[in-house]
Formats: structure tokens, C-alpha cells, sequence
């Protein structure tokens, strides 16, 4: 390596080689440190049955005043411990084999292998097998840091790996059948001295259980101590196999190149040539809406009017700050919609339908508050959850999802049942309901059309908030039965090329009567866009709309400073 700090270079060589070794030890020891984690755990699990156990013999001890049993009875117990220690030694085995057996038919990886040695498995072939196939998976390991998962090496491996393992599984099959064997003698051996031990006094039987069983933890947990000190030994015998010839050191060489005129060209290049990429590559890359003007320019739909953005927790911003600028957008909205209805000359009910492009531009916002508005005014309005695929207008006015336009249009219920009255006067609303295997049927159906006349006698606005036409067909049904359409776009959140569609739709004469809402406007200290719409009167506005707290600019503090001084 090569820096002007010799020293940094030093220590970073020194650490890297330190650091590799102790990584080269530790793949090395994994066989062995898995085997000591799974002999700690037996351990406190035995450890946990022999005090339970001597407890258990103590008590029954001083209850029954059994202390000591004559010969014969100590021979029997002695005899059964024997042979239980044996069974429960072969039935370990048989459990490994098993256990090892599944593991190497779903694993990938044979780092984890069970331990032998902690099963008592002593069959040369098994152990120098698990230790082969242990070693490859190291080695498979360590290439996979360095070199391509495809090279000709993993495959060399892998074919190794294979061959152990059917060597492995082979051999297996054949030591279960053995142990099967073993443990079918042990348990005609136990059955003769169990006979022995019924003929004994059955509270000294109970006290021969209690002490075959402490005895029989006691030895286990004994030999699972013993393989501890076994890993311990092999685990610190194990060393690295990077050797150190020498450590790095700084020989006194000098750097040769000390043109300073070129480092700091370097660093003005390397300063300013990045960051003005990447923000070439930001504002090449953004397709965002960021202005009403934007979407003008990308949409001959004509623009019928921009909404700030919402400050209060619920879309009810009409309702609950009926002076705000947002409400006031709103009102002229509704102002432009009677204005294109009577442009139409349209009379009787009336009704506007509002889509977008896609989920979480603020159609279900807009709707909500120009039937709102419409309400306000006198008229009577119904709002109308047609999104059935994701319903959610009902939460705003604390009404329930139970019942809705679904119900009706499958003649479960009539227009009086489905239909719900707000806190607002001449408001009503009528959910979408129950989610329907079938929402696009629904909406062409014979009902909708009894469904839509059942409205338009009844109110005088009906306000129809319907899914995204960029994600399903279904609002593209729903007008041939609305005056009007209105088409949300959200600052900072709609794509450009997500109006293709519409557009495409509204320039081949499919869609009529269409017109955008831009939402979520944030002039971000700009003047406002057009008149009703805007915060940004200042003085001239004052008595008109709610005062809304803005943070100052760190501009207009200091100027506020300097007047008070």
C-alpha cells in the first residue's frame, strides 16, 4: 500500500492479517463450537433433572423412613441402571442418525452439522465422513467471499459434497439396523430384572424408580461433562493456518509525488463534479407533478381547480374550518360545476363523479368535501361510495361498513336501508358495503341503473367517489351516469405518465364532460395560483379566511429583529 500516512497503513495491514486469522480460526473451530453449544444445553438440562430427582428421592425417603435396601434389592437396582444407562445410550444414537439423516437430505449448507461425539457415535466411517463433508463446506464458504458463485470450483465441491453424502447416508441406514438390534436385547435384558423387581415391596420399588433415575440422569450428565472437556481440549489445540513472517512496518521510503497543484485540482473536480451529476440525474429522473402549470402543460383536459393542501386529521376540512383556504377552493369548485351545468342545460339532479389515476391522491378527500359543499349551500346531497374494491369513506363520519351500495345492488336492501344521515345538514351517505367477489359486474348491472334513478329523485346532488381508472375498469362504467367528471392529480405524487391514459381517453371522445382537480398544492412560499385558491393574498385577505400559523424564514426573523431594534 501507498499513503502519505505510513503510519495509518502499518496499523491497517497488521489489523487486516489479525483479522483474517481470527476468521480462518473460527471456520476452522465451527464443527467444534456447535458441538459445545448443543453439550451446554444438555448439560443444563440434566443438571435441571438431577436436582428435581434427588429431591423427589430425599422426600420419599422421609416419608415412607426407607433409608438404606438390603443387597439383593441394590444388585436389582444396580442391574436395572446398567441397563437403562444402555438403552438410553443406543436410543441417543439412533435419535443422531435420524436427526443427521434429515439434515443432510434439506440442507444446503453442512457447516451445522450435528456433533457425533455427543451422541456417543464412535463408528470410524461416520465420524471421518461428517468431518470431510464439514471441512468442504468451510472451504465452499470461503471461496464464496472472493470468487464468482458460477466458477468451475463450486462445482468441483458441490460433486464432493454429494458423493460424502450418499457415502454418509448409505452407512447410516445400515448402523440403525444394528442399534435396532441392540435395543431389542437391552429390552429383553430390563424385561427379566423388571420381573426380579415386582416381587420386591412396592415402597421399596418406588424407592428403587426415585434412585434409577437420579442415578441414570447423574451418569448421563457425567458423560455429557466428560465430551465437554473433550471439545475444549480439541478446540484450543486447533490453530490458524495463516502463518506471519513479518509484520508491516514503515522502511522510511518517502512519497515522490508532492505537486500539491494537482491534489487540489483533483479535490475541486472530485467536490463539485458529483454532486452536480447527481442533481442533473435527480431533475432529469423526477416525472412528479410539481405545479398546477405542469399539468396543464401535459393535459389539454381543462384545469377546473387547485386545492391546498389538508392540515386537520380527517378529510372533513369543509365541515370542521368552513374559513379556510382549502374550503374556500372547494366552494369554487362547486361554483365551476353549477357554471358547467347550466352551461349544459341541465336540470333536475345533478351528479359528479370523481376518479384518479391511481390510490392515494385524494379523490375520496376531494368527494367527500365538494357533496360537502353542495350540502352547505341548501341542496340536498348524497356522497356514494362506488370504490368497492377498497371502501373508505365511512370512517370520517363514524359510520359503519356493514351495509351499503353492494347490498343494494344485489337485492338485499332498498335505497332507505343503505342510506345514512351525517352530522351535516342535507348530507347523506351511502357506503360501499361489504367487499364483492364481482365489483365490476355490480356496476353494470340492471340495478345500477334503478340504483342512479332511486338517487337523482331523491337528491339534488349525488357525489360519486369511484376507484382509480389506472388500476381497474371499473369507474370508466360509471360515466354514462354522471354530468360531470372530475380527474384528481396530487402535487408531489402523480406521476406525468400516469395521465397518459385519460388523456389518451379524452382525445378519442371516450370520456366527456371531464375536468382535473390538482390537490395537495404547496406554494412553498410562491404567490398563490388564481383567485380563491391561494394563501397568498397577505394583508388583502385578512377577515376572509381563518389565520393559519406559518413558520417564518429565517429571512423574515432577522428582518423582524432588526425593526424591533
Amino acid at each position: 500500500m501507498t499513503d502519505f500516512n505510513k503510519d495509518k497503513i502499518v496499523d491497517y495491514l497488521n489489523t487486516t492479517v489479525t483479522v483474517v486469522s481470527a476468521d480462518q480460526l473460527t471456520r476452522k473451530n465451527q464443527f467444534v463450537t456447535n458441538t459445545i453449544q448443543f453439550i451446554d444445553s444438555q448439560l443444563d438440562r440434566y443438571k435441571d433433572k438431577i436436582t428435581l430427582n434427588k429431591d423427589s428421592l430425599n422426600d420419599y425417603r422421609q416419608r415412607n423412613s426407607i433409608f438404606n435396601l438390603d443387597a439383593e434389592s441394590a444388585q436389582i437396582n444396580q442391574n436395572l441402571i446398567d441397563l437403562e444407562f444402555k438403552k438410553d445410550a443406543v436410543k441417543r444414537q439412533i435419535d443422531y442418525y435420524e436427526q443427521l439423516k434429515t439434515y443432510l437430505e434439506t440442507s444446503n449448507t453442512f457447516t451445522k452439522l450435528p456433533a457425533p461425539a455427543t451422541a456417543g457415535v464412535e463408528d470410524t466411517s461416520i465420524l471421518s465422513n461428517i468431518a470431510k463433508i464439514n471441512a468442504l463446506s468451510v472451504q465452499k464458504a470461503k471461496y464464496e467471499e472472493t470468487i464468482r458463485s458460477d466458477a468451475a470450483i463450486f462445482a468441483d465441491i458441490n460433486s464432493q459434497i454429494e458423493a460424502i453424502k450418499r457415502v454418509l447416508l448409505e452407512t447410516i441406514s445400515s448402523a440403525k439396523k444394528g442399534l435396532n438390534r441392540e435395543l431389542s436385547f437391552i429390552s429383553s435384558k430390563k424385561a427379566e430384572v423388571d420381573y426380579k423387581l415386582r416381587k420386591l415391596p412396592k415402597d421399596q420399588q418406588n424407592m428403587l424408580g426415585f434412585q434409577r433415575q437420579y442415578a441414570l440422569d447423574e451418569q448421563t450428565y457425567n458423560m455429557f461433562l466428560s465430551k465437554r472437556g473433550e471439545a475444549d481440549i480439541l478446540k484450543a489445540a486447533t490453530v490458524s493456518d495463516v502463518l506471519i513472517i513479518d509484520k508491516a512496518k514503515d522502511t522510511g521510503a518517502k512519497a515522490i509525488d508532492l505537486n500539491t497543484q494537482s491534489a487540489y485540482f483533483t479535490a475541486v473536480v472530485v467536490g463539485f463534479i458529483p454532486p452536480l451529476l447527481l442533481a442533473f440525474l435527480v431533475t432529469f429522473f423526477d416525472n412528479k407533478l410539481h405545479s398546477p402549470k405542469q399539468l396543464e402543460a401535459i393535459s389539454k383536459i381543462p384545469l377546473l381547480g387547485v386545492i391546498g393542501k389538508n392540515t386537520i386529521d380527517n378529510n372533513l376540512i369543509v365541515h370542521r374550518k368552513p374559513k379556510s383556504a382549502v374550503a374556500e377552493a372547494f366552494r369554487g369548485i362547486r361554483s365551476s360545476l353549477q357554471f358547467m351545468y347550466k352551461k349544459h342545460d341541465l336540470e333536475g339532479s345533478k351528479t359528479v363523479m370523481l376518479t384518479s389515476s391511481v390510490s392515494g391522491e385524494g379523490k375520496t378527500f376531494c368527494a367527500i368535501n365538494i357533496a360537502t359543499v353542495f350540502a352547505l349551500s341548501g341542496k340536498k346531497t348524497v356522497l356514494v361510495g362506488l370504490d368497492l374494491r377498497q371502501p373508505k369513506i365511512f370512517g370520517d363520519f363514524n359510520i359503519k361498513n356493514e351495509i351499503g351500495a353492494v347490498n343494494y345492488l344485489i337485492g338485499q336492501k332498498d335505497l332507505a336501508a343503505v342510506t345514512r344521515s351525517t352530522s351535516i345538514e342535507n348530507l347523506d351517505v351511502i357506503t360501499s358495503g361489504p367487499i364483492p367477489p364481482n365489483p365490476s359486474e355490480l356496476l353494470i348491472g340492471d340495478k345500477m341503473d334503478a340504483f342512479m334513478a332511486a338517487l337523482k329523485e331523491k337528491y339534488d346532488y349525488v357525489v360519486l367517489d369511484t376507484p382509480p381508472v389506472g388500476l381497474v375498469s371499473d369507474a370508466l362504467e360509471l360515466t354514462e351516469y354522471v354530468d360531470a367528471s372530475l380527474y384528481v392529480a396530487r402535487q408531489e405524487y402523480t406521476k406525468k405518465d400516469m395521465l397518459n391514459f385519460i388523456n389518451d381517453k379524452y382525445k378519442r371522445g371516450e370520456i366527456k364532460n371531464i375536468s382535473l382537480l390538482y390537490n395537495g398544492y404547496d406554494q412553498k412560499g410562491k404567490y398563490g395560483y388564481g383567485y380563491g385558491y391561494s394563501y397568498g393574498y397577505g394583508a388583502y385577505g385578512n377577515g376572509y379566511h381563518e389565520n393559519e400559523t406559518a413558520k417564518k424564514s429565517v429571512f423574515d426573523r432577522i428582518k423582524a429583529i432588526l425593526k424591533i431594534r
